[in-house]
């Protein structure tokens, strides 16, 4: 039997220790079954969490990290 999904929106905001400005919105798809979660996928802009954050994006796939 398959399990029920669930989602669940959230977001965040916040000031980072340099001063810049981090606000994101995400998505979470829960797979529920048995009254246990058995996935979670997240959704969210990651160029913007890593732009902010100072962490490279890497491009899915080719393992190359774009700037």
């Amino acid at each position: 039997m398959a399990g029920w999904p669930a989602e669940f929106a959230a977001a965040a905001f916040a000031t980072t220790a340099s001063g810049r400005r981090y606000s994101n919105q995400y998505r979470l798809l829960f797979e529920v079954r048995d009254a246990w979660i058995r996935s979670l996928k997240e959704y969210l802009d990651m160029l913007h969490a890593c732009l902010v954050f100072g962490a490279p994006p890497a491009v899915p796939g080719n393992g190359e990290i774009s700037r």
